[in-house]
């Protein structure tokens, strides 16, 4: 209870007081005080959906010129917007939880009556409400459907693929301090980095990058406002992190293929951030969080304020945040239990025993604080505190192994103690926007983006699983140690050590974003139809460096090689040869020892920056251009020209590939592609006895690569509606995915990993090389999605959905991790694979080269359900929610000759079997409130191991026998409180984790690499950091 007042008073302490969640739009007959001065009608309209909370759609062609009465006193929405479009011709048509102004009657609900190429938008100081997600709203804001869905004018609904659409006050209501945490708690995000801590080898630590159905992050195309992002790192992440969450007005999740509309990389679909350009007013938000344990302090200020100019016809905005993770240090959570899987020491060809063994209290037997000798006869031996030997409890283990179950397993395991659990992160945005429009038809535009984020943290030691020579004359072996060594004819030790001394390496990594962007958009007439146009021209800058403290190899070696000089003291063994050669002898026979003259001659800093310059030029036309029996015929068309160039630069010895881990290799290359879409809906049934609509909507492009030619995707879908209660929905498609500058061009970066030599039986700590393949050709990807969207006139309010979804990813590029090249050398399998592991005579590995190619498949399928009811309670609104996925299949096939499918189905870090969000939002007055429940299914660890614990079969080079092949799922409650003290300042309070539910335990794998925690990630569903708090205000004038 005193860690939870601690937690409150230091939330308190950032903001002013703790309440609230997002306001959600006043349900229908709300009253609300107004003051509405006599305007013009847009202002009016806008001002009435500030001032009500309600979300108001409207082309501003449609009411350009007009004025509005003053509207003053109580009044609900509904009667206040009709006062306000009286005698202008126009009249008001509700939308599901939105108010579409049109023309004199009701359009229907593909906006046939709409001005052609014109599209609705939503009232530019609107909080647009969205209760669900689209697909089971029945309009959300057109412009965000219009952009991502489809090139052409959509209602949500009615387009062939499913777009979920999260709003603005969604994203509000959870009070997250970044974007990333909401969307991650999203079911259709698998397999997504979440504020990464690892691979710092790769650039990679504070990124936060989506994937949907967990094809990967490279093969969901993520969009700011219909724009392309570059990537943040030399591994082709979008780092989501570097949009300012101020300007964002919602979040569309196109989950289907749609390259044909936004061409490479949407194989998975498209996360299209839209922001809300035509904001006008001041607003902001001072916020800050802690968790029950009393770290990971978080903050988050930020200031947006837009106007308009020049007597309305020019607008800016300008936005501006900073936010602050303070992380977790190390694993300080008792749910910690070294839970791992190792080889059973049992085990023993014949008896029944499973090979594989699921354990808590598993720790390393070949690496300690100081150092442990891992082989002959004085195997266990530990140089302990000092320097003083004692004989490790090795508890039981199996031969060779790496780890023991039990004993003193507590004293040689590193992974609870030294990385960052959490790494921390700070982030600065700055956008600004100034658009004019210099006629009524056509709009110019420029916009800036700034993004930065910085991670400061710890990563692995510095760890050797045995290899380590220790010669007899060593200076610091202990004399007792010797004379043993002596009796046992012993003239050296194999030892190995993660290096106490040394400790946790630290980092430092700096990524910014830099957007420029010119552009315009407007219409014209032309052959007696409307058409809109846009055009623009962008450059996206990313720079990244990174600094990571490493040991230097070569200097290490000669430095724990020490013997006794000439004067009696300690020295290099080299230093006898060279005397010039600088070398400090490295004690690293006990803890306590290393002198920092050592460990200044070890240790050096790996460096590395990189530039990744991305230019776009682009030009759309959409409109209808002529209308056939059941209505107009919309075509949307386009042509795009991109460049991406990366340059690089890195320290001497990183290229000389000297240290530990690091290496890094400047990556030097540049293509570019020109692209040209068509994209066409064609009305075929409209209000016949054969039902209410169809629609065809047809979409192709062409993509000429400098590096790889020409491909082609496509798409076909179409969207039946037989009565006002049903829609159905089919899409087909093929999309693409190209080669990325990192998969051409990768000049050999190089990462360290400790791998599991089934030839020696050993753990090798091994370098592995990954190189580019400039040869790479696209991946294809056929897509197919059907569905049905249910609107029961007899439930007004409720609209459910259910979608099933098929990708599969033929020559998918793919780059062999060095397990599976190890496993498919040893094996047999793949023989063509033992030309990427090297060893020497003795069967030692010596070093790992991966290359991507073309010949992985990937196949996934599930289906998603949504559903939304709105409904009147007790005098106020109650908002119910749910959304979740439904895994079917995963499988992955290497494509070398005789590969079979490997079925990830059910392993939660690929494919959980289920997923889902459920919330119940509650609005009265001043006061909101919201509960999420969030969960994840059980899952195995892998469908190719066998699950027995006696009379077991025998195993085989594909199936592995396990004592428990499962895990549990999880179910988290997040709660949300709301205030708004006056119109315009709402204070907030939420509580993730609930019921402070702690990961369920994980045992991860034989391998030894990154810290193996037991658990889950927060990127597959699971939540790591217990029940944390958050609370704030926000203002809105």
């Amino acid at each position: 209870m005193r860690t939870f007042y601690r937690s409150l008073q230091a939330s308190a302490a950032v903001v002013a007081f703790v309440m609230g969640t997002v306001s959600i739009a006043a349900p229908a007959h709300a009253q609300s005080n107004l003051t509405l001065p006599p305007a013009s009608l847009a202002d009016s309209v806008s001002a009435l959906s500030r001032q009500t909370g309600a979300q108001i759609l409207f082309d501003p062609a449609l009411l350009s010129g007009k004025k509005a009465p003053a509207v003053q006193g109580a009044s609900n929405v509904e009667a206040a917007l009709t006062r306000l479009l009286g005698g202008s011709g126009l009249t008001w048509q509700r939308r599901g939880n939105a108010l579409l102004v049109v023309r004199g009657r009701a359009v229907s609900q593909n906006g046939s009556t709409e001005r052609p190429g014109l599209r609705p938008r939503a009232a530019a100081v609107a909080k647009p409400r969205v209760a669900i997600a689209d697909r089971t709203s029945d309009h959300a804001e057109g412009e965000q459907i219009v952009v991502t869905g489809s090139r052409i004018v959509r209602d949500g609904f009615d387009a062939p693929t499913p777009v979920t659409v999260l709003g603005e006050e969604e994203i509000k209501r959870d009070a997250s301090v970044n974007i990333a945490t909401y969307l991650l708690k999203m079911p259709a995000f698998a397999g997504s980095l979440y504020n990464n801590g690892s691979t710092t080898s790769a650039g990679l630590p504070g990124i936060s990058s989506l994937s949907l159905r967990n094809l990967s992050p490279q093969r969901t195309l993520v969009l700011l406002d219909n724009q392309r992002l570059p990537v943040a790192n030399t591994g082709d992440y979008v780092d989501i992190n570097a949009i300012p969450n101020g300007i964002i007005k919602r979040v569309d999740i196109v989950t289907g293929g749609a390259s044909a509309a936004w061409g490479s990389d949407a194989v998975a679909g498209v996360v299209n951030f839209v922001i809300d350009k035509d904001y006008t007013g001041i607003k902001g938000e001072v916020s800050g969080g802690i968790t029950e344990e009393g770290d990971d302090e978080n903050y988050k200020v930020s200031l947006t304020a837009g106007t308009k100019f020049a007597g309305g016809r020019g607008h800016l905005i300008v936005s501006a945040e900073t936010s602050y993770n303070a992380g977790v240090k190390h694993v300080s959570r008792d749910w910690y239990k070294g839970y791992r899987r190792v080889v059973n020491p049992a085990y023993a060809v014949g008896n029944g025993q499973p090979y594989i063994l699921v354990a808590e209290h598993v720790g390393p037997r070949q690496v300690a604080p100081g150092a442990i000798v891992t082989d002959g006869p004085l195997t266990g031996l530990v140089f302990g505190p000092g320097g003083q030997p004692f004989q490790l409890n090795e508890g039981q283990y199996a031969p060779g192994a790496a780890y023991m179950i039990g004993g003193d397993w507590q004293a040689t395991d590193w992974h609870p103690i030294t990385q960052d659990m959490q790494v921390p992160l700070s982030h600065q945005n700055v956008f600004a926007r100034a658009s004019y429009d210099v006629t009524d038809n056509i709009n110019l535009y420029a916009q800036f983006m700034y993004g930065r984020s910085y991670v400061d943290a710890m990563t692995t030691p510095f760890y050797q699983y045995g290899g380590l020579t220790i010669q007899r004359d060593n200076a610091f072996l202990p004399a007792s140690v010797g004379a043993d060594m002596d009796a046992k004819s012993l003239t050296s030790l194999t030892v190995g050590s993660w290096h106490e001394a040394i400790g946790a390496l630290p980092y430092e990594t700096e990524k910014q974003l830099y957007r420029y962007t010119l552009g315009g958009s407007g219409d014209f007439d032309l052959f007696g139809s409307n058409w809109k146009w846009n055009a623009y021209a962008t450059r996206n800058k990313s720079d990244f460096s990174q600094d990571y403290t490493a040991p230097i190899m070569a200097n290490y070696r000669r430095a724990i090689d020490a013997v006794m000089g000439p004067n009696g003291a300690p020295v290099c063994r080299s230093t006898l040869a060279d005397p010039t050669d600088g070398c400090s002898p490295f004690n690293i026979l006990g803890t306590g020892v290393a002198t920092p003259a050592a460990l200044n001659y070890v240790m050096g800093v790996a460096q590395m920056k990189g530039w990744v310059t991305q230019d776009i030029f682009a030009a759309s036309f959409n409109g209808e251009p002529f209308s056939i029996w059941a209505g107009p015929v919309s075509v949307a068309l386009g042509v795009e020209h991109r460049r991406e160039k990366e340059d690089g630069w890195s320290d001497p010895i990183s290229q000389a590939r000297g240290y530990w881990a690091g290496n890094y290799q400047p990556l030097v290359g540049s293509y570019n592609v020109t692209e040209a879409f068509l994209e066409t809906v064609v009305p075929l049934l409209k209000d016949s006895s054969f039902g209410k609509s169809l629609e065809l909507n047809a979409a192709i492009r062409h993509a000429d690569y400098s590096t790889a030619g020409g491909v082609t995707p496509w798409k076909v879908g179409l969207t039946y509606t037989p009565v006002d209660d049903i829609t159905l929905r089919a899409t087909r498609s093929r999309d693409i995915r190209a080669g990325s500058l990192s998969i051409l061009f990768q000049p050999g970066q190089v990462l360290t990993q400790a791998l599991f030599n089934p030839w020696t039986g050993n753990t090798d700590t091994t370098q592995y090389t990954a190189i580019g393949n400039p040869n790479i050709a696209p991946e294809k990807a056929d897509t197919k999605v059907f569905g049905a969207v249910l609107r029961p006139r007899w439930i007004p309010g409720l609209t459910f959905s259910v979608d099933y979804w098929d990708v599969n990813v033929k020559g998918a590029i793919t780059t062999p991790s060095p397990t599976v090249l190890i496993d498919g050398c040893y094996t047999g399998r793949f023989p063509s694979y033992c030309e990427f592991v090297g060893r020497d005579a003795a069967n030692n590995l010596t070093a790992i080269t991966r290359v991507p190619v073309n010949l992985a498949k990937f196949h996934v399928r599930g289906l998603d359900f949504e559903l939304g009811y709105n409904l009147p309670v007790g005098g106020g609104e109650l908002s119910l929610r749910a959304l979740a996925t439904r895994g079917l299949k995963n499988t992955t096939n290497t494509g070398l000759p005789g590969a079979t499918d490997s079925n990830a189905l059910g392993v939660n870090s690929a494919m959980p079997r289920w997923r889902y969000n459920v919330s119940a939002a509650y609005k009265q007055g001043q006061f909101t409130g919201a509960l999420t429940a969030r969960g994840i299914s059980a899952g195995v660890y892998s469908n190719d191991y066998i699950e027995c614990t006696s009379n077991c079969p025998a195993r085989t080079a594909t199936r592995d026998t396990i004592s428990d092949n499962s895990y549990g799922g999880a179910l988290y409650f997040d709660l949300s409180l709301n205030y708004a003290f006056m119109p315009g300042l709402e204070g907030f309070f939420s509580v993730t984790n609930l019921a402070d539910k702690d990961p369920e335990p994980v045992a991860q794998g034989i391998g030894v690499s990154n810290p193996q925690w037991g658990i889950m990630s927060p990127g597959n569903g699971y939540d790591y950091l217990g029940r944390s708090f958050r609370a704030g205000i926000r203002f809105n004038y």
